[in-house]
């Protein structure tokens, strides 16, 4: 901690200190008549300021200013090394970003790691009255259902239109937690006749009607009231970008919905499946049905997470088709973070008398390695910086772009930390990849003898050591 304080602030008088100590021992030298001299004073210098300061960070710091110099100088190369590492960088990304929003992305809920999707008898859906029964039975904190799937015919005063809703019981938001940018959630106190308005829906339906809370909406020849409309970035319970208009309390006795519960604080979801099988033995007993067995096939599955991913079968089919496209996204990388080493090569090429005469005064294998890897680091990170623009733009794009799908999907891309690690590791991937090749190269062909002479044909050497590196 000494040593740090030290070279915080005894930086500036260093140099004085060490140029008062040199003269000091010379005075001694000279009036002993010692004929052996001090030694080199420039290594010397090196080797005390060396203690004084952060000797790794300054040198990359002094490699990141030279390497911006000299690109600076070939606007070529730097050009054609942000377009192919842009492109490369930037659509990993955007399609990572896709992906992520596709399968990982969580519910619009509150403590989504809680929330679980119960299944008896091997069915998705129930009857009402075994939500019931689920929730007085007192296995889960909360218990609730929706039908996310439906529709409702919307008739705005002109014409009828159908419109995708999701019927739910009436505890849906107060037991999940939903949030809104509107009003409220609806209540179970509330009469059947209210709704719920998703934020596109309000925007290019009623036109961002400010007032719209409050106003009549007819849904299936019923006047309902909106009491609420949800946040932008609402993400549903069924995922994969499914959006619906409407949210709409449960009406009809006969309805079937598929149940969500919310596990009590330290109950594991083994615990809760042993209660569910409980509870489904207890309906098979009480309330028997002759084609169902309840007791049978009872599921308890996460709605977020990557356990959501082995558990759901549509999930692992959408999982291998995103992984499909980043392998071919990964391979488009690959060829542009050759490409780059090609160019840094060629450009390197020009550089060998310098790097021989580096080698020659005693410039280490490393601190050369570290040179050129900070240029190539100026590179990736610029076109990592381009990437990152272009996938935003391009999936922000896309997930505006309508599916011929028979269900509303609206993925929200925003950027999150899985986004920015994943764009960080291509950078670093990137930075080797381009720098590594020419550094190996360089110091393979380096040596004494190419002070002596020049590249024989300068323009078929050049392209010949672009082409082949490792000849």
């Amino acid at each position: 901690m000494k040593r740090l304080w030290r070279k915080l602030l005894r930086r500036r008088t260093l140099h004085r200190d060490l140029e008062a100590e040199l003269a000091f021992h010379r005075q001694m030298a000279q009036e002993a008549g010692n004929p052996v001299p001090l030694g080199n004073r420039s290594v010397i210098q090196e080797q005390v300021l060396d203690v004084g300061r952060f000797t790794w960070i300054e040198n990359l710091w002094r490699d990141l200013k030279f390497g911006a110099r000299g690109l600076m100088r070939s606007p070529v190369v730097v050009l054609g090394a942000l377009a192919s590492l842009g492109l490369g960088i930037g659509a990993n990304t955007a399609l990572f970003s896709l992906a992520s929003e596709f399968l990982l992305s969580e519910p619009s809920v509150t403590g989504a790691s809680s929330l679980v999707s119960v299944r008896l008898g091997g069915n998705s859906h129930a009857r009402h009255e075994v939500a019931d029964f689920l929730r007085e039975s007192g296995v889960f904190a909360s218990v609730t259902g929706e039908q996310a799937i439906s529709q409702a015919n919307w008739n705005n005063g002109v014409e009828t239109r159908r419109v995708n809703s999701v019927i739910t019981e009436r505890n849906y938001f107060s037991a999940l937690g939903v949030p809104v940018a509107m009003g409220r959630g609806y209540a179970e106190t509330d009469a059947p006749e209210v709704v719920v308005l998703h934020p596109r829906f309000w925007r290019t339906r009623l036109n961002g009607d400010p007032n719209v809370l409050g106003r009549v909406l007819n849904l299936e020849g019923r006047a309902y009231t909106v009491v609420g409309v949800l946040r932008d970035s609402h993400r549903t319970l069924m995922g994969f970008g499914f959006s619906p208009d409407v949210y709409i309390p449960r009406s009809r006795e006969e309805e079937r919905l598929a149940i969500y519960a919310r596990l009590k604080a330290g109950q594991s979801a083994q615990q809760a499946l042993e209660g569910v099988r409980l509870v489904g033995a207890r309906l098979d007993a009480e309330r028997p049905e002759r084609h169902v067995k309840y007791v049978q096939n009872c599921r308890v599955s996460p709605v977020a997470g990557l356990s959501r991913l082995t558990e759901q079968g549509e999930a692992v089919t959408i999982s291998v088709f995103f992984a499909v496209l980043l392998g071919l996204a990964a391979l488009v990388l690959l060829i542009a973070c050759v490409n780059v080493a090609g160019l840094l090569l060629a450009r390197a090429s020009a550089r060998r008398r310098e790097i021989a005469i580096r080698i020659s005064v005693g410039a280490s294998g490393a601190r050369l390695v570290q040179q050129l890897l900070a240029e190539s680091s100026l590179l990736a990170g610029l076109g990592a910086a381009a990437g990152v623009l272009f996938a935003w733009v391009s999936a922000t794009l896309l997930a505006r772009v309508p599916l011929p799908l028979p269900l509303p999907v609206r993925l929200v891309v925003e950027p999150d930390w899985r986004v920015a690690s994943y764009a960080a590791l291509l950078t670093v991937l990137a930075i080797f990849v381009c720098g590594s090749l020419p550094a190996i190269q360089i110091l393979k062909d380096s040596a004494a003898g190419d002070l002596q002479r020049e590249p024989r044909s300068g323009c078929e050497k050049f392209w010949w050591r672009a082409k082949w590196p490792f000849r």
